[in-house]
């Protein structure tokens, strides 16, 4: 017994399975077995082959874009080349709508405000070897809504950059380092709108730091926008208001600018910005914080102690601490130090980037000591003044580029001078009271003088040194 099947040829190869069962003419066996056969497709002409290309292409548009609102790119969605070999390519038909979208399905920009919908067709060419077919799909992008506008042109950066004035932008943390006035604008323009509508503005500042301090209370203008340089603290100032606030960096924290400008930041502002438009309304909040001062050279220098007591010490033989001493061979050291004291203070801890310190001290001082005049005491209580060339002789300033506090100078003694104490001894009565200078250039870091922030700062010392020789026991 034989059967004859109908095959159905389709546009592309189709695999089917045919399966028999074989029996034997006694009937007691039998077996199945499958056949995998390929029916070919059936050849179609170019033309037909266009028609079924251009027609999945304006499907896959179709079922992936919403024709009447088209607000994103569609041009992920365009095929281009066609399982039956062919070729489609796309056209943006009508003036307005090419505005909108173009060729390759790039979305640009609805229609402004006011303009209506653009309205217009996506003509889809398909072509194989001579054949063409054409077909079009129509499209609209309506024309912008207040509300749309809103949720794109009101946000805290673009809001920032419209009101900034002279300071910082955005994107490099502005709005925390006010210190110039802002720009408080009752309208910002949008590329949705033409020239004669606009986003209207309107503005609350509040204060909670203000508010706990009178001394910065106002210093941005809440209907201006003007910044009040009188309410500018100094960086010490600063400071004192972060310990008072048990060093709370929510409220004051320190910072700087690069490795050159060191600040503290007064928070504690907010900015409340109301937009509208054509009845649409949104609001934003922006946390601002305006600079104290920057750190200065005399306030660092304010820190360097106990210059009134500069004094003459000769390692663990110093009789005193104004006193030179004798070693017992009767004989003084040749060059005796200076020592000036520069005490911890937490003050000057501020991080910043590179900083290698855990505490983040971030300055050095260079300095010396340049002695002004000196004079000693006569045995009748009279005094004579040492003349120039004498003093030149016993005394010597320490190098100009000596560092003598380095990131904090955490309670540590430098030297800055010394005593030459064979020339001194020739000063009789051997008490000398010297006044002298203290000359310093503080530098933000290491690299000294290459930064543009150094600056010299001068502190007036007396010291008062003698020279005398140690108990001789009788008889030694």
């Amino acid at each position: 017994m034989s059967y004859i099947g109908i095959v159905h040829r389709k546009d592309t190869d189709t695999g089917v399975t045919a399966r028999a069962k074989i029996v034997t003419p006694n009937k007691r066996k039998a077996a199945i077995k499958d056949y995998k056969i390929t029916v070919k497709a059936e050849t179609i002409s170019d033309y037909t082959c266009c028609v079924i290309d251009n027609s999945t292409a304006r499907q896959r548009i179709s079922n992936s874009v919403i024709l009447d609102d088209v607000t994103e790119n569609i041009g992920d969605y365009f095929i281009t080349a066609g399982v039956n070999q062919t070729e489609t390519k796309y056209k943006i038909v009508g003036d307005t709508l090419r505005a909108c979208i173009d060729d390759n399905g790039n979305f640009i920009s609805a229609p402004k405000l006011g303009m209506g919908a653009a309205i217009g067709q996506i003509e889809l060419t398909t072509t194989k070897g001579d054949a063409e077919v054409k077909s079009y799909i129509q499209v609209t992008v309506k024309e912008v809504t207040p509300e749309r506008i809103l949720a794109t042109e009101i946000t805290e950066e673009k809001l920032w950059n419209t009101i900034r004035g002279g300071n910082r932008p955005y994107n490099q943390q502005g709005n925390m380092q006010i210190y110039k006035d802002l720009n408080l604008t009752n309208s910002m323009t949008s590329a949705y709108l033409d020239a004669s509508k606009s986003i209207a503005l309107a503005y609350e500042i509040t204060d909670s730091l203000g508010a706990t301090y009178n001394a910065i209370s106002g210093r941005i203008n809440p209907s201006t926008g003007a910044y009040d340089t009188d309410k500018v603290p100094t960086y010490t100032e600063a400071w004192q208001m972060f310990v008072d606030l048990s060093n709370d960096t929510t409220k004051i924290a320190p910072d700087s600018i690069g490795n050159n400008f060191r600040y503290y930041k007064l928070k504690g502002l907010k900015i409340k910005i109301t937009a509208t438009l054509d009845g649409a309304s949104s609001v934003k909040f922006i946390d601002c914080a305006t600079m104290s001062k920057f750190m200065t050279g005399e306030e660092v220098i304010a820190q360097v102690t106990n210059l009134n007591m500069l004094t003459a010490k000769y390692y663990e033989n110093a009789i005193a601490q104004s006193t030179i001493a004798f070693v017992q061979d009767g004989t003084t050291p040749t060059l005796v130090p200076l020592t000036v004291h520069v005490s911890d203070n937490p003050m000057f801890r501020i991080p910043y980037t590179g900083v290698a310190s855990g505490d983040g001290y971030n300055f050095q001082i260079f300095g010396s000591i340049t002695p002004d005049f000196a004079f000693k005491v006569v045995p009748w209580g009279e005094t004579s003044a040492i003349a120039p060339e004498t003093l030149g002789k016993i005394f010597e300033s320490s190098d100009l580029d000596q560092v003598f506090a380095v990131d904090g100078a955490v309670n540590s003694n430098f030297t800055v001078g010394y005593i030459n104490s064979t020339e001194f001894e020739s000063v009789s009565p051997q008490v000398v009271y010297l006044k002298g200078t203290l000359k310093c250039t503080l530098y933000p870091n290491a690299a000294g003088a290459t930064m543009q922030q150094s600056q010299t700062v001068e502190k007036v010392f007396m010291a008062k040194i003698r020279l005398e020789a140690p108990t001789v026991t009788p008889g030694t």
